[in-house]
Order: structure tokens, then sequence, then C-alpha cells
């Protein structure tokens, strides 16, 4: 009986005198928006805040970062709408370069001709026929691409009705349309 506790104690010790190796990451917090009669449930960091906006939802970072998150009506494949995004996007596409990260893919790009304007990083991720943009003008790509990554829908939801699933500043506004399923 006390060999048995003894070894139970130094068990004890020996687990509670390691410590842990490995930094702590931060966790992700999931917080929903009412987005016309669904919802827009958003994976965003600790301290991070989202809220509406007229086409989507804004997240700000407690740094000063900020997203943009928006909803395209896009039934299209992903070949098709990179295809379309190099298009539309000729002499901006950053290196015309896309990146794949899997469920998602991202790409940098200015909102002008000049190549000295600041660059955009966008997030891209399907939803059935949907896409979820994010855009940052100050967020790294991989900051983006989690945040498109942990966006979740719970239809209907407001659509914009185009494929292109960024808002520049010479394409038409990115302003949500009636839901097809909302009775309109």
């Amino acid at each position: 009986m006390i060999r048995a506790s003894k070894l139970a104690l130094s068990g004890l010790v020996l687990t509670c005198g390691c410590a842990a190796s490995s930094p702590a990451i931060p966790t992700w917090n999931v917080t929903s928006l009412d987005y016309g009669q669904g919802q827009m449930n958003l994976g965003i960091r600790p301290r991070s805040v989202a809220t509406l906006d007229a086409a989507g939802a804004v997240v700000r970072t407690p740094e000063g970062g900020e997203a943009v998150v928006r909803v395209f009506m896009c039934g299209q494949k992903r070949q098709q709408v990179t295809a379309l995004i190099r298009t539309r996007l000729r002499g901006r596409l950053v290196r015309d370069q896309i990146f794949d990260y899997g469920k998602a893919f991202a790409l940098r790009w200015t909102a002008g001709s000049e190549v000295a304007e600041s660059k955009n990083n966008t997030a891209i991720a399907q939803h059935g026929p949907l896409l979820i943009s994010a855009t940052s003008s100050n967020l790294p790509l991989e900051e983006v691409v989690q945040l498109v990554m942990r966006v979740g829908l719970e239809l209907p939801i407001p659509l914009i009705r185009s494929c292109f699933p960024i808002c520049g500043a010479d394409e038409q506004p990115c302003v949500p349309q009636e839901s097809a399923t909302d009775g309109s």
C-alpha cells in the first residue's frame, strides 16, 4: 500500500514538474452576425471585433488591422474563377500568382494600375454555389486565409450577384441583393 502511494506521488511530481514546451497557440472565437434572414458565423482572433456593413462584415483587430468579408453568387468551378480573376485583374495581380491553401486560394492585387499603390490581400473559399471572400490591405495574407476558412453561413443570406469575388475601386459597388430564397 505504501509502495503504491509512493509511485503515485512520484508520478504526480513528474507530471506537475514539466512545463509546456510549445508556446500557447491563440484560439479563434466564433461570432455570429445576422445577415439577411440567415447568419454569418465568423471565426476571429481573441479581442477582434466583427460588425456588419452594407455588403457583408468588417473584422477589426486590436492592432488596427481590418478585413472585409463578402459573399458572392457563383456557380463556377475554381479554375473558371481563377481565370476570371486573372483576366479582370490583368496588370494589377501581384506577380500573377494565385496561392493554393487547400479549401481556399489567395492572391495579392493593387486597387489601381500604379505599382506603388497599396496591395490588397484577398482569400477566397467556396461554399456550394457561393464564394466567400476576405480582403485586407493591412493584414498578412496568411491571416486573411485563416479568416476566410473560418466563415460559416446559415442560409438564406443576401448575395452579391457577381462571380467576381473582389470589390475594387473601379468595379461595380459591392452591394448585396435580395436573396432568391427570401420570397423576392
